[in-house]
């Protein structure tokens, strides 16, 4: 049945690919119509998303083999609860992105709108390949298109910002790629699902393997303490790219996802109190930084790497309690809205201040209340505030770590409390000491963005069952032995 099922989502990357290439080409003498190619991609994408949404939730899992091979010997495209439910993240929060770029971007726009489309056929390509190789290529799409667009202001900032994420990401991608080459060695085989077959447990180099995928994938994810690229990359890069460099470090999650419940399906204990110790140094040392900053951009970078913490705290504890792992999966939908409401918000910000510097944004512009109100349920939200949406996924992570240990309850708690400092400052310094008489309107294309997200926050903050009814079908289709069944037809 799964057969004859079309994978819509799939030929949303081939419209990105191809929106990248008709933007070089066509703005060459016509770059005002880059936006509209970007916004037209971007839109359709997401709707070819929403139609294979459909198709996982009718039969769990749906695949596609590339030219008719099949596998292990082919391109094998898979798409799953988990994967499905970012993949739609990332489409939602790639076509407001396009949309909030329409007003901020004002100059290069084909140099922005080229890399921008190839930066969205990385994320998307991650989430939907089969195969370790495939895998690996896409994580270099993204990679190379974000350290251009890193490096788009030309300025010493972000030069200095794009050569240090190049050289660090190089780092990183090198450790996948040997790891790859070992998983080649051993198994003859670069499919995740026969893979996932012909592993054995006996080999010495097994946890050598996985050491160097969780950290090359930890880098993506910005854990720490392979977070340093991801403050200097936010601040370097246009600020409606702030987004989607939440939506990569997603990708990273979902990798490092991939990895234990499809390609090793771990169940070793201390594998899983490593990745609690990660989320916790994770949790505080991006809160506390974040709490330093006096650069918007800055503190929000900050801000979410402390909220991936909160994603691997509660996926840690799923080993000891299994709704740990459906804490995670709704928490990391949560960080997606709430952060990317944050960092459009900022957009709005910069584009009326003229920089990110929150002392300068407060004395440049006066802006609308809608926006003071957006941004402080952004960071409500985040904080775990009741009624919106953090607090119903951050209520669950507290249940199930004082169910498993109260001391990761308590360091859970005190982070929130980091996390209401630095975003009372934010708002304080920005909103409540402007002093500026100058007051600007918010372009349409900003706004409905920035209140669809905030009617987001608010919806599942209020009907927070939706959002756990989501994540626990994601859960209950992660065992492996159901994926490897549908890649092979059995």
């Amino acid at each position: 049945m799964g057969d004859k099922i079309e994978m819509f989502s799939f030929y949303a990357i081939l419209i990105l690919l191809a929106s990248a290439f008709a933007t070089a080409v066509i703005g060459i003498k016509r770059e005002g119509v880059a936006p509209y190619i970007a916004i037209a991609s971007t839109f359709t994408a997401l709707v070819l998303t929403l139609l294979t949404l459909r198709d996982v939730i009718a039969n769990r899992i749906v695949t596609m083999q590339i030219g008719g091979w099949l596998a292990p010997y082919g391109i094998t495209v898979v798409m799953d609860p988990l994967s499905i439910v970012i993949t739609s993240i990332v489409a939602t929060i790639g076509f407001f992105a396009a949309l909030v770029s329409f007003r901020f971007v004002e100059e290069r726009k084909v140099e922005y709108y080229t890399l921008f489309s190839l930066i969205m056929v990385g994320i998307l390509g991650v989430l939907h390949a089969g195969d370790m190789f495939n895998l690996f290529v896409f994580i270099e799409i993204l990679s190379i298109a974000s350290y251009s667009l890193v490096a788009y202001h030309r300025d010493k900032i972000s030069i200095e910002a794009s050569i240090k994420y190049l050289i660090m990401s190089s780092f990183a991608t090198g450790l996948i790629l040997l790891s790859i080459a070992f998983i080649y060695g051993l198994t003859g085989t670069l499919n995740m699902a026969d893979i996932a077959l012909k592993l054995g447990t006996e080999s010495g180099l097994l946890p050598i393997i996985f050491g160097l995928l969780l950290t090359g994938f930890g880098f993506k994810a910005a854990l720490v303490p392979f977070h340093a690229w991801k403050p200097d990359a936010v601040m370097g890069a246009p600020a409606p790219i702030g987004a989607i460099f939440v939506l990569a470090s997603l990708a990273g999650v979902y990798a490092i996802f991939r990895m234990f419940f499809t390609v090793f399906f771990i169940t070793n204990i201390s594998v899983y109190y490593l990745i609690i110790g990660l989320s916790v140094a994770t949790m505080i040392v991006g809160a506390i930084l974040a709490l330093q900053q006096t650069d918007i951009l800055r503190l929000l970078a900050y801000a979410s790497i402390s909220q991936v913490g909160y994603i691997f705290l509660a996926f840690g504890i799923g080993a000891l309690h299994g709704f740990g792992y459906t804490a995670a999966i709704f928490h990391l939908i949560n960080v997606a809205i709430f952060d990317s409401l944050l960092f459009f918000c900022a957009a709005v910000l910069i584009h009326g201040a003229g920089s990110s510097d929150m002392h300068k944004i407060s004395q440049s512009v006066r802006f609308s209340p809608i926006l003071g109100y957006s941004f402080m349920i952004g960071m409500l939200a985040a904080v775990g505030v009741p009624l919106l949406n953090g607090f119903a996924s951050k209520w669950i992570i507290y249940i199930t770590t004082l169910y498993v240990q109260p001391l990761l309850t308590i360091i859970a708690l005190l982070v929130s409390v980091l996390t209401l400092a630095y975003g009372v400052k934010a708002f304080y310094i920005m909103f409540l000491t402007n002093s500026s008489k100058k007051r600007m309107r918010i372009p349409i294309t900003m706004l409905v963005p920035i209140l669809i997200l905030v009617a987001a926050c608010v919806f599942l903050g209020i009907y927070p069952q939706l959002g756990v009814q989501i994540s626990e079908f994601v859960v209950k289709n992660l065992a492996n032995i159901f994926y490897i069944g549908k890649v092979f037809g059995i």
